[in-house]
């Protein structure tokens, strides 16, 4: 699973939560890869409060980071708003100072619970692949797959990572690798299973029996 430090849920959306040093040192990144900023929040502090500010495009007007060139500006909330914006209000995990593995692996569960009830169970906007004549048996049965979980596939971008949309791209083509459909299968709670049987009518050589494995890991911590 693909994760920072500190990490917290805004509508349903797992989000990264970087300081305004962090953000001040790799903009550049975030400015160059809209994906990966639309998931991340920066913690500015602003006498003696701190808020949690999206980034933003130069198109917007709400509270956020707006980056013209190498100079950012910050658009604090009004006070009609404030509270919404402010850290304290925000369920935020944070790995940098887990004191074990086993207290990091705690922590880990706490974001797996929170896309659980929060990510993964939002279906505003609801993803349904087509299905194509000349798809790759693979390919159906994995956009079959996806169907059935009846759910937005962005609120799963966090998980797939900086390819996502790259990755989202292939479910308008007709098939797939095995190591990126179990890599999605993994990345959307879906158990992958390969079956190796004999063909029917009589073959040379049959192995006389099955052979299942299951090609994903997705058991919780």
């Amino acid at each position: 699973m693909y994760m920072h430090a500190r990490m917290t849920v805004v509508n349903g959306q797992l989000l990264d939560v970087i300081t305004e040093e962090d953000y001040n040192d790799k903009w550049r990144m975030y400015y160059d890869n809209p994906n990966i900023a639309s998931n991340t929040l920066v913690e500015i502090v602003h006498d003696e409060e701190k808020y949690l500010l999206p980034l933003k495009n130069r198109e917007d007007s709400t509270p956020g980071i707006y980056q013209e060139g190498v100079i950012y500006t910050c658009q604090l909330p009004d006070e009609s708003n404030a509270d919404a914006f402010k850290s304290d209000k925000f369920h935020i995990v944070d790995f940098s100072d887990s004191s074990s593995v086993k207290d990091f692996l705690d922590k880990n569960s706490q974001i797996r619970e929170m896309e659980t009830e929060s990510v993964l169970t939002q279906s505003d906007s609801v993803f349904t692949p087509t299905i194509n004549e000349n798809d790759a048996p693979a390919m159906k049965a994995f956009k079959n797959a996806i169907i059935c979980k009846h759910t937005d596939l962005n609120n799963y971008s966090q998980r797939i990572g900086e390819n996502f949309l790259n990755d989202k791209r292939i479910l308008k083509t007709n098939s797939i690798t095995l190591n990126k459909l179990v890599a999605l299968c993994q990345s959307l709670d879906i158990e992958a299973e390969l079956i190796l049987r004999d063909a029917p009518g009589a073959i040379a050589n049959p192995m006389n029996t099955e052979i299942n494995v299951i090609l994903t890991n997705n058991e919780k911590e």
